[in-house]
């Protein structure tokens, strides 16, 4: 019999189609439907509207970015429905679309401008590493629900996709610099030139925060005493154009940072400093051709490493003759990637885009892997968009991936969008995405490197704490969906909602002394919306809603992701002022791998509230400026995130931008 999930979903489809046949309006042009909606590309390789898109998609636009007040990247996706964001440290940041996540947040694709940043070992994402800077992000794409078909493992929950201002966004320079309490300084430039065949921008910056304040009211007095971080970064960006089909773009960009580790009650993890360092380069060459097609070639290299080295004072290392001693911890790794992308027009009803990608990941890490590791991928793609009449369109794509683990997996997705008229559309779709084992899962052998005395204090070697024992499945989800996307053009008001199913199997949990596959099944179902009113060309409102629910026997997982998250951004201009104002409010939740921790770790439901406040000012010989202040959690209601010790309470930062 077929799964309950798929027939809901048939059934959609059926009925649509029976109200088309009943309903549609003759003669509607193909045109008609483009109007009003903006523009995406990461739903499915293929330029959409977002009323074509196979999926549903948050777009945080430039305004919403400024608008937010927000200093960090993760911060910005608090504006995405169903989306979690949380901090393990002050420089950590846990980004998880419907939870089910470690401090790793391990389920969701994350891309700069194309390039996967979804790195080896851990399979996690270094945002404070990153070496870009919040003032040159133009949008940022959020595919809501399973993406593999487009993008591979890995996007099992959804992708992220940051899209960078072109090279040739910005002529002339800027300079800004911000300022506020807990270490709040954030300082930046910018060099920009437009020219006939060459655009560049130059970005340089650095970025630093104190972290949370210490908290000594806990039982187990575990506060993170070394928890702030700094991080100095550069980026380049040039487009080369000598013709109207040729496109060639170069980025290159680095960063270094230190960042705050240790607990004062961990004596085999005393605060000490960590050293991340992250450099990338690609390039991208697209050539448009006669038939309104398009080919693109893209290369990236991604190299990463971290360095820390602990003063420890374990008690038992004076049964060991030591005093102390130092645990030395060091990972590189690099990633280079080769892709390559055919989108070609079979008529005037048909898209299609196809290509593939070579990917090989290279990891070194002594404390983690006996023996440096690397492993290669492969994977080939291809999606069809076919307008079956004005008011249909049926999006099918489908990707072959060998994760490097002696598989090949496939994963479809098929989406049939109606739309009603040409500002509501109806949309249901149904995919299959997996989740590849990350390096530590499969071939990990961790330990401390302890000196001999104390292993034989400990009566071990190596102190081992966890050895993998490889033959891990992928994680699997069939998901389905249900949509609707609408616009009021006369009321100024915009509705996206989903309506969704997601069934995982072969959950990957730690069971020591390693990973294992879980047979129990996990079942998430909810609902999310966003609403925006544009109540003049000067002001907006933005109202976000999801309410989910996890059933599953797991362990760890029940709870673990907010059920209810409300969200708000109100903005305004006035003139020469700006003005924004911004809600949040979580229902309670227990991270999934703080169960160990007893209740100490829950998150309670709490709300924030955000106030900015700018003003535009013009200066001598046409420089231009902005003068901004922040005031984050207004309210000063103080709720922990992630740990019980990082409690988030008022902060406020000034902010003054100036471009010539």
């Amino acid at each position: 019999m077929m799964p309950c999930q798929y027939r809901l979903a048939i059934a959609v489809l059926i009925t649509g189609a029976i109200v088309h046949s009943a309903c549609a309006a003759e003669g509607a042009s193909e045109q008609s439907y483009f109007q009003e909606f903006p523009v995406v590309l990461s739903a499915s390789r293929l330029s959409q509207p977002l009323s074509e898109a196979p999926s549903a998609m948050t777009v945080i636009d430039r305004e919403m970015i400024t608008a937010s007040g927000f200093r960090k990247i993760p911060d910005l996706f608090k504006l995405v429905p169903g989306m979690y964001v949380s901090y393990y440290k002050g420089s950590q940041a846990i980004v998880s679309y419907h939870g089910t996540s470690d401090q790793f947040a391990r389920r969701m694709q994350v891309l700069i401008d194309g390039r996967s940043v979804y790195l080896a070992p851990f399979s996690d994402v270094n945002w404070e590493s990153l070496p870009i800077n919040l003032d040159d992000i133009e949008r940022i794409e959020v595919v809501r629900g399973p993406s593999a078909a487009a993008h591979g493992a890995n996007s099992l929950q959804g992708v992220i996709n940051i899209i960078t201002r072109d090279a040739g966004a910005l002529a002339g320079a800027s300079v800004s610099a911000a300022q506020g309490n807990k270490g709040a300084s954030d300082v930046s430039a910018h060099l920009g030139r437009r020219g006939e065949i060459l655009d560049y921008r130059l970005t340089v910056g650095y970025r630093s925060d104190n972290g949370y304040d210490p908290r000594y009211d806990l039982p187990q007095n575990d506060t993170l005493s070394n928890d702030s971080y700094a991080t100095r970064l550069l980026n380049l960006r040039a487009n080369y154009h000598p013709n109207y089909t040729d496109n060639l773009d170069a980025q290159i960009g680095a960063s270094k940072g230190v960042r705050g580790e240790g607990f004062n009650d961990a004596p085999l993890n005393t605060p000490h400093d960590q050293l991340a360092g992250e450099s990338f380069q690609q390039l991208t060459w697209q050539r448009a051709l006669d038939n309104q097609g398009e080919v693109q070639a893209r290369y990236y290299h991604i190299r990463q490493s971290l360095d820390e080295a602990t003063l420890s004072n374990h008690p038992q290392i004076s049964n060991a003759g030591l005093n102390q001693f130092w645990l030395t911890d060091s990972i590189v790794s690099e990633r280079h990637e080769l892709e390559l992308q055919h989108t070609v027009h079979l008529g005037e009803a048909n898209r299609v885009v196809w290509g593939g990608a070579y990917r090989s990941d290279f990891v070194e890490a002594a404390n983690y892997f006996l023996t440096p590791i690397r492993q290669n991928e492969y994977r080939l793609f291809a999606h069809d968009e076919w307008r079956i009449t004005p008011a249909w369109l049926l999006n099918s794509g489908v990707m072959l991936e060998n994760g490097g683990l002696g598989r090949t997996d496939t994963s479809p997705k098929i989406a049939l969008n109606y739309h009603i008229t040409p500002a509501h559309t109806l949309r249901a779709g149904i995919s299959r995405a997996y989740r590849n084992p990350a390096m530590l899962e499969e071939k990990g052998d961790w330990r401390y490197p302890l000196p001999q005395p104390l292993q034989l204090a400990f009566g071990m070697q190596n102190y081992p704490i966890l050895k993998a024992m490889g033959g891990l499945r992928p994680e699997q989800v069939w998901s389905q969906e249900i949509g609707y996307l609408g616009k009021l053009v006369d009321d100024g008001v915009s509705i996206d909602l989903r309506v969704f199913h997601d069934q995982y199997s072969d959950i990957i949990s730690s069971t020591p002394p390693g990973f294992t596959n879980s047979s129990i099944p996990m079942g998430q179902s909810g609902l999310e919306t966003s609403i925006e009113y544009r109540l003049a060309d000067q002001a907006r409102v933005i109202f976000n809603y999801s309410r989910n629910r996890i059933s599953t026997d797991l362990n760890g997982y029940m709870g673990n992701m907010p059920e209810q998250q409300f969200g708000m951004m109100y903005t305004q201009k006035f003139g020469d002022y700006s003005f924004s104002l911004n809600y949040y409010n979580q229902s309670a939740s227990f991270p999934a791998d703080r169960s160990g921790s007893t209740t100490t770790d829950l998150q309670p439901q709490h709300q924030r509230t955000d106030l900015r406040l700018a003003k535009s000012f013009q200066i001598d010989r046409g420089a231009r400026g902005e003068a901004a202040l922040v005031i984050q959690n207004l309210f000063n209601t103080d709720y922990s995130e992630y740990i019980a010790t990082n409690v988030f309470n008022r902060t406020s930062y000034a902010k003054l931008t100036l471009n010539f």
